[in-house]
């Protein structure tokens, strides 16, 4: 619809962001656990989040004060959470990982 229409509307961005974010918290959990039923649908879930919060951005005016919140802002949260799930698979045991990452999914 965005691309057929050539702007986004009043459509918010959060659930763009939010399918990414989630996505990568799960694949991150399907990882650590070492599920491919898991992290498999995740990654497909976080690539195609990424995709339409791209599309997004792209028809996107600069000015859009409906997102919620800014652009800006759903980036830095998504940073935020791919640096915290680096850093739980990375430097965490696998049990207290799978807790902190399941927590941080729901």
């Amino acid at each position: 619809r965005i691309r057929r229409e050539g702007t986004v509307g009043k459509l918010p961005l959060l659930p763009y962001s939010a399918m990414a974010a989630q996505g990568l918290v799960w694949t991150t959990y399907g990882l650590v656990v070492g599920n491919p039923a898991i992290w498999t649908p995740n990654a497909i879930s976080m690539v195609l989040g990424l995709h339409y919060w791209v599309v997004y951005n792209r028809y996107c005016p600069p000015d859009a004060d409906w997102l919620p919140f800014k652009r800006r802002h759903h980036l830095m949260g998504f940073a935020g959470t791919a640096a915290l799930c680096a850093a739980t698979a990375a430097l965490m045991d696998p049990t207290p990982a799978v807790t902190v990452l399941g927590l941080t999914g729901n």
